[in-house]
């Protein structure tokens, strides 16, 4: 078994240097309480962006996620995944099968890139269709400056895209 927590996993084998944000958690059942510290990727010139975008805010949700998902795991609290152990979790998202399939995000405020911000993210439901069970959350980041929903797939094994089917 993997002894690295979380983020040590994602900042070492996932994410480039400096993309892991979340600093401290607080997790109660199927919620859970983040502090991150938004990383926006440059993709402007100077120091045009002072403010959190969606970019950084689908880096923290992704993490949060992954991480609410890991430690429910390694509580037994989620028995709809079956017998998926810590290592088979992370050898899936390591083969880019956990997605986010439906992101709704709505936005109150700008938040600024200054303080760390908070983000509470719930696991609503989860419902098995199909191969890949899909994993509904809401979360809510500073007091409702920007709060959604996204429903997430995890696919235990490989999965034939629909897509290549329909080209045959």
């Amino acid at each position: 078994m993997d002894p690295r927590n979380v983020q040590e996993f994602l900042a070492q084998d996932v994410y480039l240097p400096g993309y892991v944000n979340f600093k401290q958690e607080d997790q109660d059942g199927r919620a859970a309480v983040f502090l991150f510290n938004i990383s926006e990727p440059p993709v402007a010139r100077g120091e045009i962006v002072h403010y959190a975008t969606p970019r950084g805010y689908h880096l923290c949700i992704a993490q949060a996620e992954y991480a609410l998902v890991e430690r429910l795991i390694q509580e037994d609290k989620l028995p709809e995944l079956g017998e998926t152990s810590l290592d088979k979790l992370r050898s899936i998202l390591l083969t880019g099968r956990v997605k986010i399939a439906r992101l709704d995000e709505h936005f109150r405020r700008e938040v600024s890139l200054d303080k760390p911000v908070q983000m509470k993210l719930e696991l609503k439901r989860v419902r098995q269709i199909g191969i890949a069970p899909k994993l509904e959350f809401n979360f809510d980041f500073a007091n409702r400056s920007m709060w959604g929903m996204s429903i997430s797939s995890i696919a235990p094994d490989k999965v034939i895209p629909l897509n290549m089917e329909a080209a045959r």
